[in-house]
């Protein structure tokens, strides 16, 4: 419905707890991403592609830093 990268959007609309921002809905989109992908029995291309998406960029940061 949104789109990849329009986090902000999604955080006013999605029922998310009111500390989250935008960093926590990326992580939480990988996430279900990677579970998903990690069922998937299809085409190889289609996950190589899915785990480029989500594969954390340069400068990415974690947003639960320790």
């Amino acid at each position: 419905m949104f789109g990849w990268g329009r986090w902000k959007e999604i955080l006013v609309y999605g029922d998310f707890p009111p500390t989250w921002k935008e960093a926590h809905v990326l992580q939480c989109t990988r996430i279900i991403l990677l579970f998903c992908i990690r069922y998937y029995r299809g085409d190889d291309k289609i996950k190589g592609f899915i785990f480029d998406l989500i594969a954390p960029h340069v400068g990415w940061q974690n947003p639960h830093p320790s």
